[in-house]
């Protein structure tokens, strides 16, 4: 009984590091994602500039 206890603990303790790195990677994931959204934004923008062509002086 005392070696499925320790078992259990041991299994515990890697679940819950688990799950705090599957937290952070989630949080890295968003925050990537926000930075691609951003970059596409600016790309469109840089396009749209380009295709407009020079201002008339």
């Amino acid at each position: 009984m005392e070696e499925l206890t320790r078992q259990h603990e041991v299994l515990t303790a890697e679940r819950d590091t688990l799950r705090r790195e599957k937290a952070g990677l989630e949080e890295r994931l968003a925050e990537s994602e926000e930075d691609l959204a951003a970059a596409r934004s600016s790309l469109r923008r840089m396009i749209r500039a380009e295709n407009a062509g020079p201002s008339p002086a």
